[in-house]
């Protein structure tokens, strides 16, 4: 069993789901620095590594969106590659809060769990423009 792909995103063509994607992506990725600010060193050095991790991805996303005027799949490659290290990150990053803060702070630990649930969904339409642009190459 493979990665699971989708043929349209919102009723749209899988191109214009990826600039989506890109853009809700890119609007919704600081949504784990919400109120995640504390006096303890644990996490703010999981939130620093964040941040270095987000701005590497940033970049990558830039790439997708260039991916989408000049159709090549080696552009797509890095956003992946960013988005699942991002993943594990904010994973980490959930795990530090829940050890360190406890249910003091519910409210980030619920914006942390719908980041984690949407940036699944976004990889899957970013693989999918990926996968398109894969078998458009060799046709």
């Amino acid at each position: 069993m493979g990665i699971p792909t989708i043929k349209k995103c919102c009723c749209l063509e899988l191109k214009w789901g990826a600039l989506i994607a890109v853009v809700v992506d890119f609007f919704f990725g600081s949504i784990v620095f919400f109120d995640a600010d504390s006096e303890r060193r644990s996490i703010n050095i999981a939130l620093y590594v964040l941040v270095l991790v987000y701005i590497a991805h940033i970049v990558c996303m830039i790439l997708v969106l260039v991916s989408l005027c000049v159709p090549k799949k080696q552009l797509v490659a890095p956003y992946l590659i960013t988005a699942i290290i991002c993943v594990i990150v904010v994973v980490l990053f959930f795990i530090i809060v829940c050890i360190e803060m406890g249910e003091l702070n519910i409210l980030s630990l619920v914006l942390i769990i719908i980041k984690i649930i949407l940036a699944v969904f976004l990889w899957i339409v970013v693989f999918s423009w990926y996968k398109k642009l894969a078998g458009s190459a060799d046709t």
